[in-house]
């Protein structure tokens, strides 16, 4: 497929989307049970779909390109953040040093190190692969070093999820959309967790730190972490199912165009929480009443269609030209 399929970038919104709500409510989440049940829900499944879907169109001879592309996106977007939080708000935070990835920068450095690992190892039988990628993140959860730094944990965790989106292709994904079972078993999982993170969000959100990628096997189910894992990602690929069932295939005003735009909503995002968010007082006030979810549903619905503009372009639309016509 060399042209661009309505269905993924509907996907992509839905997912940036998400991204966005779930950055807005973190903060909430260990302390109002309808956010911790909303956040975790979220986390199951919105990053390795992303990560699934870059995967769907990868070829080997845009390896180098797409290193180059997100090796530099990585470092301005850290540098972006830095300068934002350091000049531009009241309390700076302590800014990560550049290679410790435990933000948005991680995602840019880990897509870079997916195309590269992917390119490396395409001699090989793809499915072998997968199935050895599975390996590591059963055992890198025992070893509470293997964290942010080159954001390792979450290349390792994620991987995965873009080998797999190599393999089944877009034609496998829209022949996946039609089967009936496919789409049954991801609806009834999607709804079967929403309402288990609503009703049950404090044995949920015990999952937390499987789904960000990031965090050691929880102590308190240490021996059963890589079993955990593993039904962790049968869950996720459950809820992906889902998400692809229900998302519509044909072109939807905005939605569509702006779901080809997610890398410059996330190249942006944190900058534009840091500037342009309510102060932090009003902004708690309307997390804590009862138009608190719908209030930043609306927040954060806001920021994706402003970042999605074409005046959001820049500079992620140059840098994705000048690399696509100078990196061969």
């Amino acid at each position: 497929m060399n042209r661009r399929v309505a269905l993924f970038d509907n996907i992509k919104f839905i997912l940036i989307f998400l991204m966005v709500f779930g950055h807005l409510i973190e903060s909430f989440a260990d302390d109002i049970n309808l956010y911790k049940g909303l956040f975790v829900f979220i986390y199951a499944f919105h990053m390795p779909l992303f990560i699934f879907l870059s995967g769907l169109f990868y070829k080997k001879s845009s390896v180098k390109k797409n290193m180059v592309l997100y090796l530099i996106l990585w470092f301005l977007v850290y540098c972006l953040n830095h300068l934002v939080y350091r000049y531009l708000r009241p309390s700076p935070p302590a800014f990560s040093p550049l290679l410790k990835l435990d933000g948005l920068p991680w995602f840019m450095f880990a897509t870079a190190a997916f195309y590269g690992l992917t390119g490396l190892l395409d001699q090989f039988d793809r499915k072998k692969i997968l199935l050895i990628s599975l390996i590591p993140p059963l055992i890198s959860g025992f070893f509470p070093v293997i964290r942010d730094a080159f954001a390792l944990s979450r290349i390792i965790v994620y991987y995965p999820f873009f080998l797999a989106g190599s393999l089944i292709r877009a034609n496998g994904v829209m022949k996946l959309k039609q089967n009936q079972t496919f789409r049954i078993i991801g609806i009834t999982a999607l709804a079967v967790w929403f309402i288990f993170c609503m009703i049950k969000p404090e044995y949920a959100a015990q999952l937390r730190h499987l789904f960000t990628g990031r965090n050691p096997f929880n102590p308190k189910y240490f021996p059963f972490g890589p079993v955990l894992r593993i039904a962790c990602y049968g869950l996720t690929c459950a809820l992906s199912a889902g998400i692809i069932s229900l998302t519509p295939e044909k072109e939807i005003p905005y939605i569509t165009v702006f779901g080809q735009r997610t890398v410059q909503v996330y190249f942006w995002s944190t900058a534009f929480h840091a500037i342009l968010i309510l102060p932090r007082s009003i902004y708690t006030s309307l997390a804590h009443s009862v138009f608190g979810v719908p209030g930043i549903l609306i927040i954060a619905l806001i920021e994706v269609c402003i970042l999605s503009t074409k005046a959001a372009s820049f500079p992620t639309s140059l840098i994705m030209k000048t690399v696509s016509e100078k990196v061969s």
